[in-house]
């Protein structure tokens, strides 16, 4: 699993990222062929009385066609301009995991900061 920081990106333009997906223990790409699904949603958290709260505010889906397979342990994901300037600029939590059969295993866990384009 993946901890840490992505690059900051506009909420002014599309923001289209590649993943590497790679054996733990080989260190070798990922044969993503028989993934059922990959997942990546961006969270607004906050702490409250509980623990945390908040909400999804982009998710991404292979399924929905947000995520594309493009070559052996590789996808990349995109969100349009359209999509990104519905996002206030903040720091959110982001979390991406790979589905096989009933598996599920967390590839990423961390933090991208959005930051304001200007142009409207």
């Amino acid at each position: 699993m993946y901890e840490g920081t992505f690059a900051r990106v506009s909420n002014r333009a599309t923001w289209n990222d590649t993943v590497e997906v790679r054996d733990d223990n080989t260190d070798e790409l990922f044969d993503l062929s028989e993934v059922d699904e990959i997942t990546l949603q961006l969270c607004h958290r906050r702490p409250d009385d509980y623990g945390w709260s908040g909400s999804s505010v982009l998710s991404a889906t292979l399924t929905g066609g947000d995520i594309v397979i493009t070559d052996l342990g590789t996808f990349e994901f995109t969100f349009n301009n359209g999509t990104m300037s519905g996002i206030c600029a903040s720091t959110y939590d982001i979390g991406l995991i790979l589905q096989i059969d009933e598996t599920v295993t967390q590839l990423v866990i961390g933090s991208v900061a959005v930051i304001d384009g200007v142009v409207r």
